[in-house]
């Protein structure tokens, strides 16, 4: 889920009006998040990027406190994330 904080830039640089075969189509039953994974890993891989490993909690809170506030998080505000489930 967090893949699309990150990887913005790159969606929006996806053309939506290209065309796709229909049996290139994931099934209708997947989940919507697995369907925008898909087609991103797809978009990826064909770009010859390869993805970091996943962040851990502690780097998560300070990465999208910095993106979104703008500062590091609080002693508390990093432990309520880090503790909540």
């Amino acid at each position: 889920m967090y893949r699309i904080v990150f990887f913005f830039p790159l969606l929006t640089s996806i053309s939506f009006a290209e065309r796709v075969n229909a049996d290139e189509l994931l099934p209708g039953d997947q989940s919507i998040a697995a369907v925008v994974d898909h087609y991103v890993d797809a978009k990826l891989k064909a770009a010859g990027v390869a993805s970091a490993s996943q962040a851990t909690d502690s780097n998560l809170v300070r990465r999208l406190t910095l993106d979104l506030v703008g500062r590091i998080p609080t002693a508390g505000e990093a432990q309520a994330y880090i503790g909540s489930t």
